[in-house]
C-alpha cells in the first residue's frame, strides 16, 4: 500500500473507553514489523504522521514541542551535556534535538525495532534533518534492557523516549523499577535522566504519576514538566530525575544557556517556558503526593485497562 492514495481512518484509544481518529489523505507505509504495527501517514490535519500500534508516535506540525521539552530540559540542568544516551526515539527527531547541543561529543540512539528507524531514514528526513545518519550518533538495534546490561559506559544526559506501555508493546517492561535501577549502572552522579511519562489529564493522570513514583523510589531528585501537542489530545508529562539536586536557574540563566549552547534557534523553549512547564496544577502536584502504585515487573503497567483508576 505503499504510496496508495486512499481515504482512511485510524482509530487511536485515547482513554479505556474513547477513541480518536486520524484521517489519511495519503498512507505512506502501512506494515507489521516484528514487533507492531506501522502506519506512516500523511493526515490534512497533522501532516505527515507515525503511528505505532495505531498510537500516535509524532506529527509533523507540533513534535518540536514534544522533543524540545523531552531533550532540551534535562540538558539545560546539566549544561554541558558531552555524551547522551536515548532510548527509543528510532524518528530520530529526539536525536535531532541532542545534536544542537554544541558540547555534545557523541549520541548513541537504541531502538528495538530496525524496521521504524530504517523508515524514519527513509520518510522522516524531512523531520529529523537526517540526524540518524549524522557521525556523532550511533544508532543500535537492541532491546534496552540488554544494552543496558552489557554497558560499561556513562552518559551525562539519558533519554527515554519511549512508546505508551500499552498492553503487548515492546517497551512496557522499560517503566518498571527494575529497568530504572539499571538506568544507575550507566550513570554517574550529574546525570540527568528525562523519560515520556504519558497523559497527565483527568481521568488518565494515573499513568503519569504511578510512572513518576517508580522513579522516586529510585533516584532521590525528581521534577515534572508538562507540555500539550494537538495530535496527542491530551497534555503530556516527562518526569526528570538525578542523584543530585538540581540547579536553581532563573528565566535569564536558562535563556543565555539556550543562546550560547546551541545550534540553531528553538520554536517552543524559551527561558520563561522552561520554568513554566514545570509548574504543575495542583490535581497533579496532591495526584502525585498520594500515588503508591509502583510498577515492576511483577507489577506491570495496565495503560488502557478497564479499571483505570483503581490500583494495580
Amino acid at each position: 500500500m505503499s504510496g496508495s492514495k486512499l481515504k482512511n481512518y485510524f482509530s487511536e484509544i485515547i482513554t479505556g473507553g474513547d477513541i480518536f481518529l486520524h484521517a489519511a489523505e495519503e498512507v505512506l507505509e502501512l506494515k507489521k514489523t516484528k514487533y507492531q504495527e506501522l502506519a506512516l501517514i500523511q493526515s490534512p490535519t497533522f501532516g505527515k504522521t507515525l503511528l505505532l500500534d495505531n498510537i500516535c508516535q509524532i506529527s509533523e506540525v507540533d513534535e518540536f514541542i514534544y522533543h524540545e521539552l523531552l531533550v532540551h530540559t534535562p540538558c539545560i540542568f546539566h549544561s554541558n551535556p558531552k555524551n547522551v544516551l536515548i532510548l527509543g526515539g528510532g524518528d530520530g527527531c529526539a536525536l535531532r534535538e541532542a545534536l544542537r547541543w554544541k558540547s555534545v561529543e557523541n549520541v548513541t540512539l537504541v531502538d528495538i525495532d530496525e524496521e521504524v528507524v530504517n523508515y524514519s531514514k527513509t520518510w522522516l528526513t524531512d523531520l529529523n534533518q537526517n540526524s540518524l545518519n549524522h557521525p556523532k550518533a550511533r544508532i543500535i538495534i537492541e532491546d534496552a534492557f540488554n544494552f543496558i546490561k552489557n554497558s560499561d559506559l556513562k552518559w551525562d544526559i539519558i533519554i527515554c523516549d519511549l512508546s505508551d506501555p500499552i498492553e503487548n508493546s515492546p517497551a512496557l517492561a522499560l517503566f518498571t523499577k527494575e529497568f530504572f535501577e539499571s538506568l544507575t549502572q550507566i550513570s554517574h552522579p550529574q546525570t540527568i535522566i528525562s523519560v515520556q511519562s504519558g497523559p497527565a489529564a483527568p481521568p488518565d493522570h494515573f499513568c503519569f504519576t504511578r510512572v513518576a513514583n517508580t522513579l522516586k523510589r529510585v533516584f532521590p531528585y525528581f521534577k515534572a514538566c508538562l507540555c500539550f501537542c494537538q495530535a496527542y489530545i491530551t497534555p503530556l508529562a516527562f518526569s526528570i530525575v538525578s542523584s543530585q539536586p538540581f540547579k536553581k536557574l532563573n528565566a535569564g540563566e536558562v535563556e543565555n544557556i539556550i543562546q550560547n549552547n546551541l545550534e540553531g534557534d528553538l520554536k517552543y523553549l524559551d527561558g520563561e517556558t522552561f520554568l513554566a512547564s514545570q509548574n504543575l496544577p495542583k490535581f497533579l502536584k496532591q495526584a502525585l503526593e498520594k500515588e503508591q502504585v509502583v510498577y515492576t515487573l511483577d507489577n506491570l503497567p495496565q495503560w488502557f485497562n478497564s479499571d483505570l483508576n483503581k490500583n494495580v
